[in-house]
């Protein structure tokens, strides 16, 4: 016989490999299921699918043109899936351009400030001025700051109005498809279209920001600088602020000049000029 047949072996040693070959089936069998229960949790995170209660296949879905009431009771917005991640720039770009208005609003301020109160030649009306101009530059410039980084302006959100009706297309990937992650956006009437992201329809000339991870309507380009989008509802503010920046500079160095020179400012001095000869007319 041969010498690896099973008569050879002990009771003992048969019983042993039993078992091993035991242990072996139910350890290559867990490690299979933990395979599949990954593949399963890696497609679940990665498809965006509906967490549903129920079982959506046993329900139609509901006509293109039927009222947002029945979508909402079919696909409710609360049971979308989340909006997507902010990207990384949208919390660090802000600090380079917090800190850089910071920074020239303290030494716009305070040479502005230091010059007027030291100049012999300056009236006490102009050290008035040339503060109070220099200061209110700069709390409309920081105003403008807040309004571009916690406005949202132009941003839009998940409503009736804009997230029905959801493309038959959209509505299948949600529900009995693989999600909405990696797929086009759908193209509708009049210039529209529904971002496969956001979820949302949005009208001509909107953009979704790489970044922001938000869609905007009014895009006009998304300011490295602050971290935020600049649309054309919070453009005003971003002229604004540029504006803001152009008049403080201007403030402090004709006031510092004046100042050295020993001159007067002449947006103060001017306008007193001007009214001198009136006030004498009327005494």
């Amino acid at each position: 016989s041969s010498h690896f047949g099973s008569s050879h072996l002990s009771p003992r040693q048969a019983a042993e490999g039993s078992l091993y070959a035991a242990f072996l089936q139910r350890a290559r069998a867990a490690f299979l299921a933990m395979a599949v229960c990954g593949q399963c949790i890696r497609r679940s995170t990665r498809t965006s699918k509906i967490n549903w209660d129920f079982e959506p296949v046993l329900q139609p879905l509901p006509s293109y043109a039927a009222p947002p009431e029945e979508w909402s009771t079919f696909v409710p917005i609360s049971r979308l899936p989340p909006l997507p991640a902010r990207g990384l720039g949208f919390f660090l770009e802000p600090l380079f351009g917090v800190g850089a208005v910071a920074f020239l609003c303290t030494v716009l301020v305070g040479g502005t400030n230091y010059s007027a109160k030291t100049a012999p030649s300056f009236t006490a009306k102009e050290v008035v001025v040339a503060q109070a101009l220099i200061v209110t530059w700069a709390i409309v410039a920081a105003l403008c700051v807040a309004y571009l980084l916690f406005g949202e302006a132009g941003i839009i959100r998940r409503r009736p109005d804009t997230v029905y009706p959801i493309p038959p297309e959209v509505a299948k990937w949600l529900v009995y498809g693989s999600g909405v992650r990696g797929h086009e956006n759908i193209l509708g009437p009049g210039g529209f279209s529904y971002c496969a992201r956001c979820l949302v329809w949005r009208p001509p000339k909107s953009h979704h920001c790489s970044i922001c991870q938000r869609c905007t309507s009014g895009f006009d380009h998304h300011c490295g600088v602050f971290g935020r989008c600049v649309t054309s509802a919070n453009m005003p503010c971003f002229c604004t602020l540029i504006a803001m920046a152009v008049l403080g500079l201007l403030t402090a160095a004709i006031t510092m000049k004046q100042a050295r020179d020993g001159g007067h400012l002449p947006f103060v001095m001017g306008p007193l000029l001007l009214l001198e000869p009136a006030a004498q007319l009327r005494r």
